[in-house]
């Protein structure tokens, strides 16, 4: 069974090569044959390591737009819309038996795929949903076009789950879309993968990053929205004696906002040698040392965040504590798995309480964590999930007549 796995958000969203990566390698090992569309040549560096075919389609990828004073509509809109509608012509030419849309615009595959929506036809087309827009109703912080956009994104894909396999994280995202579970859409749960460290590469990633090797350390890691709550977690740290160090890492500035600017007074203050910005994007490798280095990683989203979270996953499988806020599915996995701390979406007093609390928990609380952690990575790796989705995929094309393979479903 032949997929063209497509990820017209690759340029955007900052986790998603290593999430094409994670999910594809799944695809992989489950014996699926991935071809990888991208549309500049630069961006096969990505994924030449992983023994699949990578396809540039450098005829998505016009930079006209950019020429044209437009980055932002090019960039978010028309160039993933551009990607989107070269991958059915791609997919036709490569005979790929599955389309499988990661990380898209939903609002502009809508037209496309309302086109050609025939009974029987292939290729099987399945669009897996990043993160809800819900929380852009609720706030002026984003300009009137992001709310539009992610408006137009959440309604589009309403309107494609009639018409195309869509898959959803967890559980708790179906009813934002109004949907139910297995109601016109599939609940498929993304897998981890076991990349533990052994106990002395904390003090080598440490030296390399030049942290301390005996502090006790707090990770905010990504792009600086203000969804991610990181005004939220700077207020938390006023009045707080800084028994810890907080490591926020990511892009900040542009469309993002800058988290410095509110935090003057703690860099002036007692924080002035315990809070460190790296406002910029970072390398695999300086990534995989900041997980390394840290002994939690703090997600201190504002309500709304419905789907998983590429840190939540990542401090996992580094067998990191998580400090979270308490909602849908981080929540839940947090509070039933025992991972980590949690308080209320935007409680700023019961997020210092929390920090208060894990400046002073025990070596062995972090152990009896990062045990859960590896129970629940074992449970639900990478090959656990790949397998799925190649159950799903023959269940698809079955339904348009196409393949030999049986019914099947997913687990």
């Amino acid at each position: 069974m032949k997929v063209l796995y497509c990820t017209p958000g690759l340029a955007i969203n900052s986790d998603a090569p290593w999430a094409t990566r994670q999910r594809a390698g799944g695809m992989l090992a489950a014996g699926l044959e991935v071809v990888l569309m991208v549309s500049r040549p630069e961006e096969r560096r990505y994924f030449e390591d992983m023994g699949c075919e990578i396809v540039v389609d450098e005829l998505s990828a016009d930079s006209s737009g950019n020429q044209r004073g437009l980055p932002n509509l090019w960039e978010f809109i028309v160039r993933p819309a551009r990607i989107q509608w070269r991958a059915f012509a791609l997919a036709r030419k490569i005979g790929a038996d599955i389309l499988f849309f990661s990380h898209p615009e939903p609002w502009t595959l809508l037209p496309i795929v309302w086109l050609r929506n025939r009974k029987r036809q292939r290729p099987a087309v399945s669009m897996f949903t990043t993160t809800v827009y819900r929380h852009l109703g609720k706030t002026s912080q984003y300009s009137f076009k992001t709310r539009a956009r992610g408006w137009l994104n959440h309604l589009a894909v309403w309107f494609l789950c009639p018409l195309i396999n869509v898959i959803f994280d967890n559980a708790h995202v179906p009813q934002f879309f109004r949907r139910r579970a297995g109601e016109k859409c599939t609940v498929l749960l993304d897998g981890y993968h076991d990349v533990a460290p052994p106990p002395e590469a904390r003090a080598q990633s440490r030296q390399r990053l030049g942290i301390p090797p005996s502090s006790r350390m707090l990770l905010s890691f990504g792009v600086a929205s203000w969804l991610k709550g990181q005004d939220l977690l700077l207020e938390a740290l006023r009045g707080l004696e800084p028994t810890f160090d907080l490591y926020m890492v990511g892009l900040v500035g542009g469309i993002y906002g800058d988290p410095r600017t509110g935090a003057r007074d703690l860099l002036e203050g007692p924080w002035k040698d315990h809070l460190h910005f790296v406002p910029r994007h970072v390398s695999d490798a300086e990534m995989s040392d900041f997980f390394t280095a840290t002994d939690a990683v703090i997600l201190p989203y504002r309500w709304g965040f419905v789907s998983t979270s590429g840190n939540f996953r990542l401090a996992l499988e580094f067998r990191r504590a998580v400090i979270a806020t308490d909602q849908f599915f981080i929540g839940e996995m947090v509070r039933t798995r025992e991972l980590g701390l949690l308080s209320p979406p935007g409680d700023v007093a019961a997020l210092r309480q929390q920090l208060v609390e894990f400046g002073k928990k025990p070596q062995a609380w972090f152990d009896q964590v990062a045990e859960h952690e590896r129970q629940l990575t074992d449970e639900q790796s990478w090959a656990v999930s790949g397998r799925n989705y190649r159950l799903l995929f023959e269940r698809l094309l079955s339904e348009v007549g196409g393949s030999k393979a049986g019914r099947a479903t997913p687990g």
